[in-house]
Parts: structure tokens; C-alpha cells; sequence
């Protein structure tokens, strides 16, 4: 393996510094410079569609402590672009037409919030939250008896629509597929959080298209394309995320929505690694794709610190995340949608459950808690461990799942 003296991380976030600090907590003694677009120190982007909107902080929430890159001699340059980087050289030319030389490349540049194609898409009071200033201007326009619509029925269109309820907005939620949040947590918990979110006072149309934003310079409705109007005052375009992918494929490495890397973050080319949401990286249970979750960022942001020191693990993800909606936290491990029995330990209606999807071939392949952290703490470690529980026993509240873990 060549000498590394300088690695260059571009992509200022959670996943470049996690790179950047595990670097050094590996005892890597060269350069390390990070290279962040905006103005800050990494923050923690999951609260900026909750306790961000709430509490109003006048600056984002730091996930490390006030020094922690001087104190770990890192060189942090906020507010730069990278705008080319040239794998075979390590040549990295940043926005200032500078040039900087590095021995291997971090690409941490994550994904940015999916435009919606319609007329009026453009106006004013149509909005997207991927980053502070995002949520900033949305906290602005979410104001007591404002008509909020959200176009979109995931993970952050709903827990907009609940934080926004909380503010006393009036939330009209609108989602293309048949049921909320199927994709991620399954028809069943899907219809759990819609009716919860029903009960806060949130409209939902489900299987409803848009068909154009309505206003004069600003927005004061939604068209749907079945012929409804929606007012609104402020509109969520939720839809989803795109891996920012410029750099990469500029530069030839192999992209397919997101950075195409083997389980160590590795791209195409052996000098350049790829971690966090823009990393298409090998999953657990079969296939690569973009896994935009912290806890996902975090490990990946790991992997490739210890890879470029030639201390890597192959490290195929288990997606691993949580949110809060209508006021219940949920916690979820593996991909709950998938082949196999859907098996759900809950003592009695409307308390606190934890959903299994146990595969075909016995393991438990995934776990979605509702309101169940300590039990989801075990769950995690079945999932992880690819236990083969006993499906009777699974299903039974009363039996410890610590038992089960002790049985694998």
C-alpha cells in the first residue's frame, strides 16, 4: 500500500468529520483536511424537521463539542467547494481556482432534496428542507393558521406535518402512493401513523397527484390532478432525495444513483473512497443503495477511515434509523418491507409494539419499534446477530426477547 501523507474528505457533514476523527483516533499522523460548502461546523441535520422548527435556535445544533478539529490538528475550510478532483494525480481544485494535492480522496458530499416538476414549482413559499438555511426559512413561514401542504408522505413529510401541528398550522399532507411511509416502515405501520396523524388534525390524501402550484409570484395554492385545490400559504416539497453525484461522475468513477462503492467504501478507483447519502454501499440483505440515515453515515464514515489505513473490515450496512410522528418514537433496523412473516409483539391495543419480519429462512431480518426503546434495544442485537427466533415465542410479549437473543 502506497504511503499516505495527506487525505483530502470533501463534504463537511457528519460523514467527513466521522472520517476525519477516526483518522486520528487510528493514530493517522499526516494532513487532514476537510472541506465543508457551508458556513458551519457539522450539525445535526435529523432535528432540522423537528426540534430545530420547535425550540428555534438561533444557530444549528454541533454534533461535537466547541475545538474538537483544532484540538485533533484537522484543517476544517467552511464555505469552499471542491469543484474537480482528478483521482490518478489526487488534485483537488477548489472554487478559488486553488489547487490542492492529496494522497487519497473522501467524498462525503451527500444528497440534496428532489425538485418537483410542475407548473408554479418555483415560487415563493414553496419549500425544501435539507439544510439549515432550509429550515430556517421554513421555520418562517410556519406560523399559527397558516395553510401548510406537504407533498409527500415519508419520513420527513410526516414528521414536518406533525411538528408543524404542533405549531398550530393547519397541515394538509398529499401523497402519491396508496398508504404513508410504505416504503420505509410497511403498509401496516403506514396506516398507524396516518391515523395518529388524523387525530392531530392532519388532512391526508393518499393516491393524489399534483398537477401544478398555483399563485402570483407566491404561492396560494396546490392543484391536484384529480381536479381538487388545496389552499396554501407555505408549501413542503418532500419527494425524496438525489445523491450529489457531480464530482464523481465527473471525474469517471462508476455512479448509479449514488457512488457505486464495495462494502469499505471503495470506488472505482482505488484512491478514492465514498461514504454517507451520496455511497451506493453494499447491503446486508442483498444489493447496494444510498442508506440516508445518521447511524448508517456514521459507521460507513468509520469503515473508510480505518480502509484508507489499511485497517479496513468489509462492512456490508444494515439500515438502522428513527423518527418521531404524531409523538411516538420509532426505532427501525433492517428493511421491514421484504419476503417472509410479519410478526408483532404488543400487549394490548394502542401501547407500545415492536413489528418483526422474519425471513424466509428464519432469520430476523428486520424490527420496527413503536414507543419500545428498551426492547428495541434487543431487537436490534437479533437483527444484527441474524437470530433464528422462535416465531411463537417472538410473537409473545410476556417472553423476554433477551431470551431470544440467548437462544441463537
Amino acid at each position: 500500500m502506497a504511503m499516505v501523507n495527506v487525505v483530502g474528505i470533501i463534504g463537511g457533514g457528519l460523514t467527513g468529520a466521522t472520517v476525519a476523527q477516526t483518522l486520528r483516533a487510528e493514530g493517522f499522523a499526516g494532513r487532514v483536511l476537510v472541506f465543508g460548502d457551508e458556513p458551519y461546523q457539522p450539525y445535526d441535520r435529523p432535528c432540522l424537521s423537528k426540534g430545530a422548527l420547535l425550540d428555534g435556535p438561533d444557530q444549528p445544533v454541533e454534533i461535537f463539542k466547541s475545538g474538537w478539529a483544532e484540538a485533533a490538528d484537522i484543517e476544517f475550510f467552511h464555505g469552499v467547494n471542491v469543484t474537480n478532483i482528478d483521482p490518478a494525480t489526487g488534485m483537488l481544485t477548489l472554487d478559488s481556482h486553488i489547487t490542492v494535492e492529496v494522497d487519497r480522496i473522501v467524498l462525503a458530499t451527500g444528497s440534496r432534496a428532489r425538485r418537483l416538476v410542475v407548473p408554479g414549482a418555483g415560487l415563493d413559499g414553496v419549500h425544501h428542507l435539507r439544510t439549515w438555511a432550509d429550515s430556517l426559512s421554513l421555520r418562517r413561514a410556519i406560523q399559527p393558521g397558516t395553510n401548510l401542504v406537504v407533498i409527500g408522505g415519508g419520513l420527513i413529510g410526516c414528521e414536518i406535518a406533525t411538528t408543524a401541528t404542533k405549531l398550530g398550522a393547519k397541515v394538509t399532507l398529499v401523497e402519491a402512493g396508496g398508504e404513508l411511509l410504505e416504503r420505509v416502515l410497511g403498509p401496516t405501520i403506514g396506516a398507524f401513523c396516518r391515523k395518529e396523524l388524523v387525530a392531530m388534525g392532519v388532512a391526508i390524501h393518499l393516491n393524489s397527484q399534483i398537477e401544478a402550484i398555483l399563485g402570483t409570484g407566491v404561492v396560494s395554492a396546490v392543484q391536484l390532478s384529480g381536479g381538487g385545490k388545496l389552499d396554501a400559504r407555505a408549501v413542503l416539497v418532500s419527494i425524496g432525495g438525489e445523491a450529489v453525484t457531480e464530482l464523481a461522475a465527473n471525474a469517471g468513477l462508476k455512479c448509479a444513483s449514488g457512488i457505486v462503492v464495495d462494502a469499505m467504501g471503495q470506488t472505482s478507483h482505488p484512491n478514492v473512497y465514498a461514504a454517507g447519502d451520496v455511497a451506493r454501499w453494499p447491503v446486508r440483505s442483498g444489493g447496494q443503495r444510498c442508506l440516508e440515515t445518521y447511524l448508517n453515515s456514521q459507521a460507513q464514515g468509520e469503515t473508510v477511515a480505518r480502509a484508507i489505513l489499511g485497517k479496513g473490515q468489509p462492512l456490508p450496512q444494515v439500515p438502522k434509523s428513527w423518527t418521531e410522528i404524531a409523538g411516538h418514537r420509532i426505532q427501525v433496523v433492517g428493511d421491514i418491507v421484504g419476503p417472509g412473516t410479519e410478526i408483532v409483539r404488543q400487549k394490548a391495543e394502542g401501547s407500545s409494539a415492536i413489528h418483526f419480519r422474519v425471513a424466509p429462512d428464519g432469520i430476523a431480518a428486520a424490527a420496527v419499534s413503536i414507543d419500545a426503546p428498551a426492547e428495541f434495544a434487543m431487537a436490534m442485537r437479533m437483527v444484527e446477530g441474524q437470530v433464528k427466533p422462535d416465531l411463537r415465542q417472538l410473537a409473545d410479549p410476556e417472553v423476554a426477547l433477551r431470551t431470544l437473543l440467548q437462544k441463537k
